[in-house]
């Protein structure tokens, strides 16, 4: 999507204005899609367990029920808004300078930084859905991963 133009200057490719529309609405659905399944099974799954919950304790109604899950649960949210608010810098970026000249250093800086910091998310799962969950981390920590690496981390401390 970059060109390298005369004079060592950046621009964002020219598209035919049909082209921008479909690639800032297929970026839009790339971000938004993301965020709101993520976003919506959070909830889900909130609800499922606030309403079994419910039926096994008939002194709460399934709305207090729910609330509780979602105080207890909250850390189930962190994905997704890391995954929103690390992708806004792109998306205003991209939307900006969709065919503008990026002849100061600044907004070649920008645009570069602001495309690596959507893809932050996808490379850090681990941080943003294991370890922010204690039955995740827990199930984590039964793996034959954690314990070769376990084992890995043990040795080069005794070296």
């Amino acid at each position: 999507m970059f060109a390298i133009c005369d004079l060592g200057k950046w621009c964002v490719t020219q598209l035919s204005h049909s082209l921008q529309i479909y690639n800032r609405t297929n970026t839009m659905i790339h971000y938004l899609t993301t965020f709101l399944v993520n976003l919506i099974c959070t909830i889900a799954l909130l609800i499922l367990i606030s309403r079994s919950r419910a039926n096994a304790d008939k002194k709460k109604s399934r709305w207090q029920t729910f609330r509780e899950q979602v105080k207890k649960k909250k850390e189930m949210f962190i994905p997704s808004m890391i995954v929103i608010i690390s992708a806004l810098p792109h998306l205003i970026i991209s939307f900006s300078l969709v065919c503008s000249d990026l002849d100061t250093k600044w907004q070649r800086y920008m645009l570069i930084v602001s495309y690596f910091s959507a893809c932050v998310p996808q490379s850090l799962t681990f941080h943003l859905y294991i370890q922010p969950s204690k039955f995740f981390l827990q199930e984590f920590r039964a793996t034959n991963v954690w314990k070769t690496l376990k084992r890995q981390i043990n040795t080069t401390n005794r070296q």
